[in-house]
Formats: structure tokens, sequence, C-alpha cells
């Protein structure tokens, strides 16, 4: 495998030293659960810890980047001596699913580079599946034996699987609720970052991706890109959310053909 520079290798060891607390902070949402107050302050409080400790790692190895952290208590933005390269780190990806003991959810950590995100490793602590990407090299699961991911090959959108957010949201997306209702095969988990990375993976069919975090469409279409898939950008899409609100369609180029947008 081609990839494994020295900046993933810096992604990779941030979040495999980070892994352990993360764990052990689920465990204990889950013991905490019976209180859902109790167990939503400590999911908040892990989510600072884990963002403190990914950052403690990823300064200690490149103190000239800056860095971008998004959790669910604001965001926060530094520029480093290095103005070119910042990281890109959400801590945890969904925290709701963390907060309530439901064992899906994963960090993120990216590298941009003149505003372009050149490199990401998204990690599932639960599955212990890692992945990594980096520009021009792929993108790859990274195990005993790392596979590089592709995109699935399905041409019929009838049989495709589809990961989106909550259904609640399309309500005001006419030409999304269109395909929320012809087609069967819909699942929402929750966690954007995972949908576009299990797309990447060929285990969805197409994602359909509604957020206001540019930055985790920005991550995720590079492991798109590099797994041989495409991402439309329906920024002329007429709904009543947030302007903020960024639509994207995720899949192979026959199946986003065969869906009218």
């Amino acid at each position: 495998m081609s990839l494994r520079s020295t900046v993933i290798s810096v992604m990779i060891q941030a979040i495999r030293s980070t892994a352990t607390q993360v764990i052990r902070s689920f465990i204990e949402v889950e013991r905490l659960r019976p209180s859902f107050t109790g167990a939503d302050r400590y999911s908040h409080a892990s989510e600072h810890k884990i963002a403190n400790n990914l950052m403690y790692h990823l300064k200690k190895a490149r103190p000239a980047y800056g860095w971008d952290i998004k959790t669910t208590q604001g965001s926060q933005c530094e520029h480093g001596a290095d103005q070119t390269r910042k990281w890109i780190i959400r801590p945890l990806d969904s925290l709701r699913n963390f907060a309530c003991g439901i064992p899906h959810f994963c960090m993120s950590i990216s590298l941009e580079h003149n505003k372009e995100i050149v490199a990401s490793v998204i990690y599932d602590p639960i599955r212990d599946e890692l992945f990594a990407v980096e520009k021009g090299s792929g993108a790859w699961m990274i195990g005993s034996n790392n596979v590089r991911l592709r995109c699935s090959a399905q041409r019929d959108i009838g049989s495709a699987m589809i990961g989106c957010a909550p259904h609640a949201l399309y309500s005001a997306i006419p030409s999304v609720k269109k395909i929320m209702e012809a087609y069967p095969f819909i699942r929402c988990y929750g966690s954007p970052i995972l949908d576009m990375l299990y797309t990447a993976c060929g285990r969805f069919d197409l994602s359909i991706i509604l957020t206001a975090d540019r930055q985790i469409i920005n991550s995720g279409s590079l492991f798109i890109r590099e797994s041989a898939g495409t991402v439309v950008n329906d920024a002329g899409s007429h709904h009543s959310l947030s302007s903020d609100v960024q639509l994207v369609y995720i899949a192979n180029g026959t199946i986003l053909s065969g869906i009218q947008l």
C-alpha cells in the first residue's frame, strides 16, 4: 500500500492514543443511561476531553499547524505559524448516538492545505475500523491486510441501499422527498461522516447528506473521489431550512444519472 505518509501516521497515532478513552467513556454512558440527564452531561464532557486529547497529540507532532474543532458546544479555530495548514477535527460524530448508548459514531481528523482537504483519517472505535485517505494515493481501510476502498458498482437505483439523515429533515426538500418515497432501502443511522464513508466502502450505494458543517462534506468528498465515486452538490435545491445547510448526493455516476435531482 502506498498510503502511509508521515501526516497520515500522525493522525492515526492521535486517534489510536485517544481510542481507549472513547471506549471507556462510552461504557460509562451506557451505565448512566437510566439517568438521561447524567448521561447527556457526561457525554458532552467526554466530547470535550476527547477533543483536547486529539489536539494534544496533533500539536505535539505538528506545533506549527492551525486547527478547527467543532463540537456540540461550538467551534474553535486558531491559526498556526504555518498559515497554509490546519487540522479539521470532529471528535465525535454523532454525539447523540454516543449519549444514547447507540454504538454508531466515529472520530475524524483531516488536514487542510491551502484551503483544500488533502488527507483524512476516520476511526470507528466500536467496530475497531480505521480508514485513511490522501489525495492521489487512494482511500484505504487500515488493518493487517490493507484494503483499498471502492464505491458500489450498483446500477439499479431501485435496489440501492441508501443512507441519509432522519426522514423528517427531507420533508422540506421536494426532490429528496420524492426519492425517499420511491425507493424502499433507506437507512438513517445518524452519522453523516459514516454515511459518506460507507458509500466509499460500497456498503451504501447512495448517500444523501444534509449538514451545516461544510468541513464534513469536504473531508468526506476526498474519500469518495479516491474511491471512484461522485459527489453532486445540490446548491440550487429549494428548501425551507437554514441557508447554511448544504445538500449533497454521493454515489457512483451510474446511480446518480438514474435519479432526477
